[in-house]
Order: structure tokens, then C-alpha cells, then sequence
């Protein structure tokens, strides 16, 4: 007959495994539930390559088509949501065609890409170190990877914040604003080069702030907003007005729409000359445009009229000619809340000098666009030349307070470029072969052949998509001018032959991070209930509970599973046998064509 009764060394004994039981349950999973969390906050950089179909395309798990015809993406600012690269086949996007901004050493890093270089080869924004410390500025390249730009106030980095907004033609060039006292007190802008960040400061007898938001593309003029002395405010003196500054003028205020008003500066044309965004009104708030005169006149701020009805307006982009403008209107409350928040959702519209203001979902109804269900309420970027409108927008899949990314396409005569509208390229593209069979480490070539229409001659880029992990392509040449008749490039497809990721199906660790903890506290609560526990279960209690925090830490979302690197060896960044239906695409100024390639991987 066993003894009921546990001595106090048996006791502390049979505590032990209790104590290791809890503290894994109430520390352990929790972690990894905000690790799961954090990581789905990742910065992507969108591909220059990329072809969309139709005028309007939504960037969820099933795209809007209208003419089923390939359009180019170029040239076009991709910002928030919309930073990634996408193969379109009608699926959803895989880690395998995005490249993230994250650091590969810092798993817990999270935040988020603001703007691209006009050239594409550039991505700005900001990101942590991981958990419980302050967002900088970003820097993003392919040779560089991300780049912690710092704040302005150097000494104390490991407390302060700073964020990147944009940046110019080449990345040369960085613009945005930074802490320079403890927790966002005072905030100046900053202009960033190769040489340092560097403190703009604020207005002679203003400030203590200033913020930029905009630059141009040569890097010489910055807009954004900052505080100017205004004896029309009776109560500070001071006024929070939109700027535009040059290293030879220093900070110019582009003024009001009311006495003692405010104002923001939210982007520039590349030449400088013309700048939007929002002022305050009697009424509300209205989108402005402002265009640098010829002397002896004067500038003037434009207002840019809302929407029927509405009250509340903003600017958020412009082309470079300075013709398109686009934003959002609203009835209520419209305001920006910095890079993270960005600004308050509306109605998407679109103005040029002719037209006025327009709703963009309604310019794209009328053009044929089967706008059901669809609601566009933000704009963040516009292409270049204007034809490429980008934003938010919510659908009949969308949840409460969920958008996705769109990206659509208008053309009319403030066009500053060509405009494809009917999707026939004036040329074909082929693939021979159309098949290539290549062992992992190893790489693949085929001819790719464009044939002209007649009297086409404009350059040809080309780009692939829907590659396999740690699989890239290459052309050779990377541009061809047809003269005439057919012309050829060699595409290259080259593979890792190192480990392969491993990936488990099943359910989603970010759900296994939701459903595994309370299952694991109640586990817990079981097992300290009761007042005697044999010390073997409670051994095995513990085992399980490990397994489950294993489980729960295991890995990131299965919509992107990360490479293995358990051994703590090199990534895991191999690719997997299998067969890869590849997307070739070819771009023009007139029109863009693609080919299929079956790319087919041993090992």
C-alpha cells in the first residue's frame, strides 16, 4: 500500500515540474503569440517588371480583370500594402515572388515601406530592431539590403524615432523627420544623403517642428509642413503651414485659405514647380495646388473643390507635369496622422484643369469597369507620367476596418506620355523552348523572340515571374530595338541548390498562436488543481506543454513560410524539385506581351 502523504523534499520535487509547467505557459506562448503577430508586419519591394491585367486591379487573392489584356506596371509608385512583387495567374501572391525589406537577422523586425525611388531600385521607409524599440528610417537596395539611416539625434539612437517618406530619382536623396528631443516632443525634418542625415530645422521665428513629406527628383526641393510665425493667430503667434524649401531659400510658406489657417504639403512634382495637398477652410479643409510662378507674379494657393457634399478634402499626389492630381474627399474628418496612420480613408478622386474633380470609382465605371462592390477610399501615389493611380480600397471579401491595395489606370489628354488602352502589343513574344529542365544548383536557357508589327521600333524590356524559391532570371540583352523583323534574347533561369525550406502543412501557426495558449492554460489549471499529481504526469504534463510552445513558435504564416535554419546553419534558401509555371513579359511604351515557360526542378 503506497503513502498518500508527499514528505517536503517530495513535495518541492513534484513543485518543480509544476513551477517549469506554469512559467512556459504564462511567458513562453504568449511571446511567441506577439512573434507571430509582429512578423506579419513585414516591408516588401514591389517588382519594376511586373504586368497587370485590365485598368483596375485589386490586390487580394482574386484580380479584377476587364479587357484581359496585359498593361505594364512601370515607372508607378507602389506604397503601403501594395509594396510586393506579384506574378498574376490568379492566385494568390507566395513569399516566393517578394523580396522583404527585413533584416535577415532580425526575425522580430517589423515595419513598412513608404515610397520607391523613381528608378525602382530603391525602397524607403521605416522598421525596429525588434520588440520594444523605436522605428528609423529606412534605406532599402538589393546590394545593400536595409539600411538604418539613424535620427538626428545620434546619441540617443536606442530612444528615438525617425521615418522616411520619400525619396528622389535615384535614392541619393532621402527626406523625412526625426525626433531631435525625448518622445516625439519636437520633431524637425531631414534631408539625407550619403553624407549623413542633416537637420532642415524650422522657419525663422517658428517652429519648434517641422516635418517633409515630399521631394524632388534631383534632390533640391523639399515640401512638407512646419511652423511659421503668423501674427493673424492671436493665441501662439504661430501657424502650422505647408513649406516648400531649397538649400538656397531655405523654408517658404506656401500660405492659407484662411487667416490663422493650416496647412500640409503632401508631394511635388519632379521638377519642383508644382505642389499639393491640404489646407484648412471655413468650412473644413479643401486639397490645394500650388504652382512656383513666373516673376514679377506672385504664388498663389489653388483650392482643389471636394466631392458633391463633402466638406473635407486632401491632396496626396501629383504627375509630373503637374496636370493630374489626385486625393480623397469626405464629409467628415480628413487628416493626416503621420507616416504610420498615413491619412484618413474618403472617397478617392482625381482632378485635372479641365475636368475638375471627379470620382475616380466613377471615372472608372464609366470607362467600363465593373465596379461592384468595390470602394475606392484612399489614394497614396500616382505614376510619374499620371496614368497610374495607387491606394487602398475596400470589396465585398474585405472585413471591418480592412482594405486592400488597388492600383488603376486612366488616360486622357493630361496624360504626360503614352497611354495603352486597348492591350494589343504591336508586337508577339515567344518562348523556345518552352520548357526547361534543370537540376537545383544549376541553370537553364531559352530563346526568347519578339516579332514586330509593322513599322514597331521601340525599345523592349523584358522580366519574369512565378519563379520557384531562390530561383532568378536573367536576360541577355536586357533591352531590344526591333528594326524591322524578329529579334532574340536569352533568358537564364538559374537555381539554389542549397537546403531546401521545409514547410508544414496544415493549420497556420499564426492560428496555432491564437488556439494554442488557451489550450495550454488550461492544461496548466488542470494539473495545479489538483492537490496530489503523480510526479510522472507531471513530467509528461510538461513535455506536452513544450511540444505546444514549439509548435505555437515554430514558424510564421503559411501563406509565407520562412526558410528552414533550425541548425543554425546557412538559410535554407534552396530550391524545392517541382514544376513552375513561369510568366516571360516584355514591355513597350505602346503595349506588352507575355510567353508561359515551364520550368521544371530535380534534385
Amino acid at each position: 500500500m503506497t503513502n498518500s502523504k508527499e514528505t517536503p523534499y517530495e513535495a518541492r520535487i513534484m513543485d518543480c515540474p509544476r513551477l517549469l509547467t506554469s512559467l512556459i505557459a504564462i511567458t513562453v506562448l504568449p511571446f511567441c503569440w506577439i512573434g507571430e503577430a509582429a512578423a506579419r508586419f513585414d516591408p516588401y519591394l514591389s517588382d519594376p517588371t511586373t504586368s497587370f491585367f485590365g485598368r483596375l486591379i485589386i490586390l487580394n487573392d482574386e484580380l479584377n480583370t476587364t479587357e484581359r489584356s496585359e498593361v505594364s506596371y512601370q515607372q508607378t509608385q507602389l506604397l503601403d500594402a501594395a509594396l510586393e512583387r506579384f506574378h498574376l495567374r490568379g492566385s494568390k501572391p507566395t513569399p516566393t515572388n517578394r523580396i522583404s525589406l527585413q533584416p535577415p537577422n532580425v526575425p522580430t523586425a517589423s515595419g513598412s515601406g513608404t515610397n520607391l525611388s523613381r528608378d525602382g531600385s530603391c525602397a524607403v521607409g521605416y522598421q525596429d530592431a525588434g520588440f520594444f524599440t523605436p522605428f528609423h528610417a529606412l534605406r532599402w537596395t538589393q546590394t545593400t539590403g536595409p539600411l538604418d539611416l539613424g535620427t538626428l539625434d545620434s546619441p540617443n539612437n536606442a530612444s528615438r524615432t525617425s521615418f522616411a517618406t520619400d525619396t528622389n530619382q535615384d535614392c541619393s536623396v532621402i527626406v523625412g523627420l526625426s525626433d531631435v528631443t525625448a518622445n516625439g516632443v519636437t520633431q524637425h525634418a531631414f534631408r539625407w544623403t550619403l553624407s549623413g542625415m542633416i537637420d532642415l530645422g524650422t522657419p525663422p521665428n517658428g517652429g519648434p517642428n517641422s516635418r517633409a513629406f515630399g521631394v524632388s527628383s534631383n534632390g533640391t526641393v523639399i515640401v512638407g509642413d512646419a511652423e511659421f510665425s503668423d501674427p493673424s493667430n492671436l493665441v501662439s503667434g504661430k501657424s502650422r503651414k505647408a513649406f516648400r524649401w531649397t538649400q538656397a531659400g531655405g523654408f517658404q510658406s506656401l500660405g492659407d485659405l484662411q487667416p490663422a489657417g493650416l496647412s500640409i504639403a503632401s508631394a511635388v512634382t519632379g521638377d519642383g514647380t508644382v505642389v499639393v495637398g491640404q489646407a484648412s477652410t471655413n468650412s473644413g479643409s479643401s486639397a490645394f495646388r500650388w504652382v512656383l510662378p513666373t516673376p514679377p507674379a506672385q504664388p498663389v494657393m489653388q483650392p482643389i473643390a471636394s466631392l458633391p457634399g463633402h466638406t473635407q478634402g486632401a491632396a496626396t499626389a501629383v504627375s509630373d507635369n503637374g496636370k493630374i492630381v489626385v486625393g480623397m474627399s469626405n464629409a467628415t474628418l480628413m487628416q493626416n496622422g503621420g507616416p504610420v496612420s498615413g491619412w484618413t480613408h474618403g472617397t478617392a478622386f482625381r482632378w485635372t484643369q479641365a475636368s475638375g474633380t471627379k470620382e475616380l470609382q466613377q471615372i472608372l465605371s464609366d470607362s467600363g469597369v465593373d465596379m461592384t462592390g468595390i470602394s475606392l477610399v484612399s489614394v497614396t501615389g500616382i505614376s510619374p507620367d499620371g496614368q497610374w493611380i495607387q491606394g487602398a480600397a475596400t470589396t465585398a471579401q474585405t472585413g471591418p476596418n480592412e482594405t486592400v491595395a488597388f492600383i488603376a489606370q486612366v488616360c486622357d489628354d493630361d496624360i504626360g506620355g503614352p497611354c495603352k488602352t486597348n492591350g494589343a502589343a504591336p508586337f508577339k513574344l515567344g518562348a523556345a523552348p518552352n520548357q526547361l529542365s534543370v537540376a537545383a544548383g544549376q541553370s537553364g536557357s531559352t530563346t526568347i523572340t519578339v516579332t514586330p508589327d509593322t513599322g514597331f521600333t521601340q525599345p523592349v524590356t523584358f522580366g519574369c515571374g512565378g519563379l520557384p524559391i531562390g530561383a532568378s532570371c536573367s536576360f541577355n540583352p536586357s533591352t531590344v530595338t526591333p528594326a524591322g523583323g524578329p529579334i532574340n534574347t536569352t533568358l537564364t533561369i538559374t537555381t539554389n541548390g542549397g537546403p531546401v525550406a521545409m514547410v508544414s502543412p496544415g493549420i497556420p501557426s499564426t492560428m496555432s498562436a491564437v488556439l494554442l495558449p488557451p489550450f495550454a492554460l488550461m492544461l496548466v489549471g488542470l494539473l495545479l488543481y489538483r492537490p496530489t499529481v503523480d510526479r510522472h504526469r507531471l513530467w509528461t504534463g510538461l513535455l506536452l506543454l513544450v511540444v505546444i510552445a514549439t509548435a505555437g513558435c515554430g514558424g510564421s504564416d503559411s501563406s509565407s513560410p520562412p526558410p528552414d535554419n533550425s541548425t543554425g546553419g546557412a538559410p535554407a534558401t534552396g530550391t524545392p524539385a517541382g514544376s513552375s509555371n513561369v510568366t516571360v513579359t516584355a514591355s513597350s511604351a505602346s503595349g506588352n506581351s507575355s510567353a508561359p515557360l515551364t520550368l521544371n526542378v530535380t534534385r
